[in-house]
């Protein structure tokens, strides 16, 4: 066979790959479409007037791309540019400019409505306290598409919530009934949301959050800890596989804690000058003692590593007292409950060293 016609019958035999490559791409292009969910409107952000439209998903916003641009230079850049037109004629004026975004239609809704708020959810916000959901959204959106007002405001909430002063974490858990997240968060398994905290954290490389925000996490159940929670979306979030490493690190460090307050403030107990109860003193620091390592579900660190213990320990007492056992006199008690407020201050000197962080602003 000559070389000229092995030439030519290789090109012959190639244009019709190329031809079939071109017409699968179309037939798959084609089927993408097909396949793909019907796009619907939002039924809470759909303006007539509206001069773009945001797609997160299968979900339509119509909204201002001038009120958008305006707080976003992501969004006036994204504008600026010459958009794709919808896969949804039936439902998208062809006028209007479609942008297509990654987002979860939940989590761009709660940016509409603080970019955009109708009357009922600005009157929510001045109100009420948010959501995770809403600072979540706010804090990573906010970060994504530059609209610093919204990302500032989730990161002063969050370091209101999580602060570096000990202080001021104590007054926090005492205002919120000893909840360790905002008790608008829910009241029941919503701890877990301490990991998203953690996640938010480390987005915004804002490090002073961290050390309080793990600790939390330090409290969950194992289930809790490695699986995380679910979105809005469904999505899950978890944290990495490094933040895991140090919580489970942490929690052990945090038990050891937990042993040197316990054996520094009950069981080396020194009855101090001006001890009223002598023996009933003592009897009533070794049951207490006792108490502690026969519960099933221990107090410190599982449940809450830096509460104020005097309401839970006051409490014990005030129930020996009604049922006539032996309690303490007011001096010790003011002992044991000063001993243990100056060992959760160390720990939290400490927090940033257990969770080896190195955090520029901790109080030390």
């Amino acid at each position: 066979m000559s070389e000229s016609f092995q030439a030519t019958n290789a090109a012959s035999n190639k244009r019709p790959l190329e031809d079939d490559t071109e017409a699968l791409s179309t037939t798959q292009a084609k089927k993408a479409r097909d396949d793909a969910p019907e796009l619907v409107r939002d039924e809470e952000f759909w303006y007539e007037d509206g001069t773009i439209i945001l797609v997160a998903r299968n979900v339509e916003f119509r909204v201002y791309k001038g009120v958008l641009a305006d707080h976003s230079s992501v969004f006036a850049d994204m504008f600026s540019l010459p958009q794709p037109a919808s896969t949804s004629a039936r439902t998208t004026p062809a006028e209007i400019p479609v942008v297509y975004l990654e987002d979860s239609p939940e989590d761009l809704r709660h940016i509409l409505r603080a970019l955009l708020p109708k009357k009922s959810a600005l009157v929510k916000f001045v109100a009420e306290d948010p959501s995770f959901h809403e600072i979540s959204a706010e804090a990573r959106l906010g970060h994504k598409y530059q609209i610093d007002a919204l990302f500032n405001r989730s990161l002063s909430y969050l370091k209101e919530c999580f602060p570096t002063d000990f202080d001021a974490r104590q007054k926090w858990l005492k205002d919120h009934n000893n909840n360790q997240v905002p008790v608008e968060w829910g009241v029941h398994g919503a701890m877990v949301f301490a990991i998203g905290v953690v996640n938010i954290a480390r987005l915004a490389q804002v490090d002073t959050i961290l050390p309080s925000a793990l600790a939390v996490c330090c409290c969950l159940d194992a289930k809790q800890l490695v699986k995380g929670f679910e979105r809005e979306d469904g999505s899950r979030e978890r944290l990495s596989e490094e933040d895991l490493e140090l919580c489970i690190t942490g929690m052990r460090r945090l038990a050891h804690e937990a042993s040197v307050a316990v054996v520094t403030e009950f069981a080396r107990f020194i009855l101090p000058n001006g001890c009223t109860g002598e023996a009933d003193c003592q009897n009533a620091i070794n049951q207490l003692l006792s108490d502690y390592g026969d519960n099933s579900e221990p107090y410190f660190p599982f449940k809450n590593p830096f509460r104020d213990w005097d309401d839970w320990i006051t409490e014990y007492w005030e129930e020996e007292v009604e049922l006539e056992e032996d309690a303490v006199c007011e001096t010790c008690s003011a002992k044991v409950l000063k001993g243990f407020r100056v060992q959760q201050r160390d720990t939290w000197k400490r927090l940033p060293d257990i969770f080896d962080l190195h955090v520029k602003d901790w109080p030390i």
